[in-house]
């Protein structure tokens, strides 16, 4: 039995997932990036109370682990690391990009898929993944222009999806770009930490952080 509490703040639609193997058991979302900390303890214990399982019933934690907000993200490794250490038991992370390309895949799985999350300006955290959400391209911060993935949307349809695909519509508008409104939340990221619990695939709680993809800076 693995009920798996799982944890995504890392954009501006935040959201917690509560599952049972593959079945989804409960899932609160929020909209409001603001309240994320406040949001996430509370969606917590009244999922856990619909559901009537107890904290010592969970067996891992999962979490997007970035990139995505700076705040978002120190506030969902923060919980996770909390409730981990607090019932010991392990830590899952999976990168907040690909859990955006597997919702994608999940819609349509014969094409490649390239995430986006607004990172300002022209600039965007991305990565680009194929059907089996193997990283063609690392992900990492890109500032668009008409040039980005040139050679492979010449041979493929792409699929885009997140909060900074519309930056690229105003610069691309090859035929074989597929521009997704897909908003993903912590369901998509269950349907991957089962897979990762199962393949024991946990993270170091004492070590573990967020992937911010880029130094952040306070003036």
């Amino acid at each position: 039995m693995s009920i798996i509490l799982n944890i995504d703040t890392a954009t501006e639609n935040g959201s917690v997932c509560l599952s049972y193997n593959d079945k989804i058991l409960g899932c609160i979302k929020s909209i409001d990036q603001k309240e994320h900390a406040a949001f996430v303890n509370l969606a917590v214990e009244t999922l856990l109370s619909d559901a009537k399982i107890t904290l010592n019933e969970l067996r891992a934690v999962a979490v997007t682990a970035g990139p995505g907000s700076y705040t978002g993200l120190r506030v969902s490794m923060a919980c996770a690391k909390g409730f981990c250490y607090a019932l010991s038991i392990p830590l899952i992370a999976i990168s907040t990009l690909k859990v955006m390309a597997f919702a994608a895949l999940s819609q349509s799985n014969k094409m490649m898929c390239c995430p986006m999350i607004d990172a300002r300006r022209m600039e965007v955290f991305t990565a680009l993944y194929n059907q089996d959400l193997e990283e063609l391209v690392p992900s990492g911060p890109v500032i668009l222009d008409d040039t980005f993935l040139k050679e492979f949307i010449k041979e493929n349809k792409i699929n885009f999806v997140g909060s900074g695909i519309s930056k690229y519509r105003v610069i691309q508008n090859h035929p074989n770009c597929i521009f997704l409104d897909l908003i993903t939340d912590a369901t998509h990221l269950a349907k991957m930490s089962t897979n990762s619990y199962n393949n024991r695939q946990f993270e170091d709680i004492t070590y573990a952080e967020p992937n911010y993809l880029k130094s952040f800076y306070i003036k």
